[in-house]
């Protein structure tokens, strides 16, 4: 065999072993590759972002609550309201009533609501006295301990709602401890008991007492 000639046939021996290994490995990495579980070829799911706890826990309090909380702090902001008046005016007061405002006594309760102007000046003219004193907290006036609260329709179940009220309203009831006998009774002509009617929401409102 010519001596040229046999070179030529020993380089394209030589060259078609290297590429028949070269295709041999990427078939093998291919093999591989595929025989991979699908989690770890795939792109991984998307997760939506968690809802903002907060948010959510808020939502479901005041759901579960079905209004008690705000209903119980009324009772708070109105003796707070009635006690800041010299410092914080008569906005803070004016803003816990509804536009009429009813009676929660039996001889009184069916009579029509009064406007919330004409009782808002009248609670201001004592409360600008100082019938409860500015170092005076709401746990001196009331055993908020004892406080009560219960659905219109069931706390007047045996007579008839009061002219401002409404069946899904809230009853507000807390004793009064002896210091703050004289000024509700002065205020809102209560003895023994306080008693509220608030109806809950976004703005919660006294709507009889």
């Amino acid at each position: 065999m010519n001596p040229r000639r046999g070179a030529w046939w020993a380089l394209l021996v030589l060259l078609t072993l290297g590429c028949g290994a070269a295709s041999s490995g990427s078939e093998a990495s291919l093999v591989a590759r595929s025989s991979l579980p699908a989690t770890d070829r795939d792109p991984l799911p998307y997760t939506p972002p968690p809802a903002d706890p907060g948010l959510a826990g808020e939502t479901m309090a005041l759901a579960a609550s079905g209004g008690e909380d705000q209903a119980r702090q009324m009772l708070r902001a109105l003796v707070g309201a009635l006690r800041d008046v010299g410092t914080q005016g008569e906005r803070p007061l004016t803003a816990l009533f509804d536009e009429e405002v009813g009676q929660v006594a039996d001889r009184v309760a069916t009579r029509a609501g009064r406007p919330r102007a004409g009782i808002v000046q009248r609670l201001l003219i004592y409360a600008r006295r100082s019938i409860i004193p500015p170092e005076a907290e709401v746990a001196e006036l009331f055993d908020l301990d004892d406080v009560e609260v219960h659905r219109a329709s069931v706390f007047f179940r045996n007579r008839e709602l009061p002219s401002t009220v409404t069946a899904t309203d809230l009853v507000v009831q807390a004793p009064i401890l002896a210091p703050g006998r004289n000024p509700m009774r002065t205020l809102f002509g209560w003895s023994d008991r306080g008693t509220l009617v608030v109806r809950p929401g976004r703005e919660p409102r006294i709507v009889a007492y």
